[in-house]
């Protein structure tokens, strides 16, 4: 049910949001436009799914200290 709902959001977004942008935006807006939509909707995807994700909060915490520690140097 959650999947089908994922799903659903997903075709409202591109029906609304997606469909009368179309045509003002440029070749690299809309690469990034469906990179970005494309993302969020396999994370969601898979979370509706039940597969659990690493969480990015190790990483980014790893790059927040390196930079905090090489500018106080």
């Amino acid at each position: 049910m959650l999947t089908a709902i994922v799903v659903f959001f997903l075709i409202i977004i591109i029906l609304f949001d997606y469909l009368p942008l179309r045509k003002k935006l440029s070749v690299k807006e809309t690469v990034v436009y469906w990179a970005f939509l494309s993302v969020g909707f396999f994370v969601l995807f898979l979370y509706s799914l039940v597969i659990k994700l690493p969480s990015p909060t190790e990483p980014i915490k790893y790059v927040v200290e390196k930079f905090i520690l090489k500018s106080g140097e």
